[in-house]
């Protein structure tokens, strides 16, 4: 099976451990409970049964909802669930649609995160059952499908980001929602009737104090008002982290990356260094320390002043005897990054990850894929032209601003574009995006983070 041997038991006590070991005894039974499921359509109702434990999610929780429920399954139901998603996975991405991302193949995080980061730079100017996520999106389809509905009568009102761009109406992950909207009376009614429309028939209902929503500086604090009172949520102007990543209103600030580096220095703080040797603790850089922002920097161009802490971190824990004291490094820092065929220690450098990881973004921007994100940026900023040849341009997003230079060839992409032949810079690939004025006037809009 593919569970890991010692995941917390369910109700019944017994880990998959208990299953691998003794196999040749219960293998049989736990087979024809499986098979009888899906032969008869139901199992028996024990198998349900679940244990419900409380998982806190700051350091000293205080109140309830500190704390994330998730259910413990028992390992047969697990086995179940798992066929069932087998044999759903390969079809979700037909049935669900582009502005969903969560448990689905080909996408992830950073396409949303990406498409949430240009709005708001528009605007400013878990469970065991492995099934459970599954229905979810299900679900959380028939309300995109409810408002893809009202979309295409003309009763809700996207936001535009480009003249004939990609409207933007909803960004589904999990239960990360993000409606977008303008920002008037009639279509604050259709949120707030939407949404308990789809509270009645799910069984569902929006957390009102984690729900925030964001409107451009042109809304009057008077709309601001009539707004909170029809939508039941308050107003911020500032959204903070969006599964997990900053989103900014223009260029990253190192303030946006304490958390990464206090995360970092969490880990530096657990672990005695001077009771490690050197191979002990390179082990930890190359394995802990170096992965702890790459979350980030799949879609952020990380400031550079962040990147050097996190390298100066993996140098102290090489070659400092304490946290506080200065240290020596007996091989330069350049050696260090270098692969290990090539003489090197295998460490990552921070900004050269940063730029291989947006880089797959650039070759979905080259390869015109078909994800919503791509859509977007294409119509907002490069407008046909090819990525290479893009240009930054006043009053754009600056969410990662890679530097692609034909003169340095530190960043070029090798792909089979036409290269100026005088050696001067290409030119600049705008994963951040930074290369477009707004050429409309900005809308009246409202975000709604659920």
């Amino acid at each position: 099976m593919s569970m890991k041997s010692f995941k917390a038991p369910g109700s019944d006590g017994f880990q998959p451990f208990f299953f691998k070991q003794y196999w040749p005894i219960v293998g049989d039974e736990l087979w024809r409970t499986v098979k009888d499921a899906f032969r008869l359509g139901f199992s028996d109702i024990s198998l349900l049964e679940t244990q419900m434990v409380l998982i806190p999610k700051v350091d000293h929780p205080v109140s309830l909802k500190e704390f994330r429920p998730i259910s413990l399954c028992n390992v047969a139901w697990k086995v179940i669930s798992k066929v069932l998603v087998a044999r759903l996975r390969p079809f979700l991405q037909d049935v669900i649609g582009p502005f969903q991302g969560s448990f689905i193949p080909g996408r992830g995080t950073p396409d949303h995160n990406i498409i949430a980061q240009e709005a708001f730079h528009f605007v400013g100017k878990e469970g065991s059952d492995p099934l459970s996520p599954y229905l979810f999106i299900f679900c959380m389809e028939r309300l995109a499908l409810r408002i893809s509905e009202l979309l295409q009568k003309g009763h809700w009102k996207p936001i535009q980001l480009s003249p004939g761009g990609l409207p933007l109406s909803h960004i589904f992950f999990a239960d990360d929602i993000l409606l977008f909207c303008q920002a008037s009376e009639d279509q604050a009614r259709l949120v707030a009737s939407i949404l308990e429309e789809f509270s009645r028939s799910s069984g569902l209902r929006v957390n009102l104090s984690k729900s925030k929503f964001v409107s451009s500086r042109r809304v009057s604090q008077r709309r601001i008002d009539i707004l909170e009172g029809w939508l039941g949520i308050g107003h911020t102007t500032r959204i903070g982290k969006y599964l997990g990543v900053p989103m900014t209103q223009g260029q990253p600030r190192c303030a946006d990356f304490y958390d990464v580096m206090d995360k970092i220095q969490g880990r530096l703080a657990a672990w005695k260094s001077k009771l490690l040797n050197k191979a002990g603790k390179l082990c930890l850089v190359k394995s802990t320390i170096s992965s702890i922002p790459v979350y980030s920097m799949q879609t952020l161009w990380l400031p550079q002043a962040v990147c050097n802490r996190i390298n100066q971190a993996c140098r102290r824990m090489l070659w400092a005897k304490s946290d506080n004291t200065r240290f020596w490094s007996p091989v330069s820092w350049d050696v260090v990054t270098q692969p290990t065929k090539f003489g090197g220690l295998g460490v990552r450098e921070a900004r050269s990850v940063n730029v291989s990881l947006l880089g797959k973004l650039v070759w979905d921007l080259l390869t015109a894929s078909q994800k919503p994100w791509v859509q977007l940026l294409s119509n907002l900023y490069l407008q046909g032209d090819s990525i290479i040849c893009a240009q930054t341009r006043r009053g754009a997003s600056v969410r990662c601003g890679c530097e692609c230079s034909g003169q340095s060839g530190r960043y070029t992409l090798v792909v089979s574009e036409q290269f100026e032949s005088s050696g001067h810079s290409v030119g600049v690939v705008p994963l951040g995006f930074c290369c477009a004025e707004f050429c409309v006037v900005l809308l009246c809009c409202v975000v709604l983070l659920c």
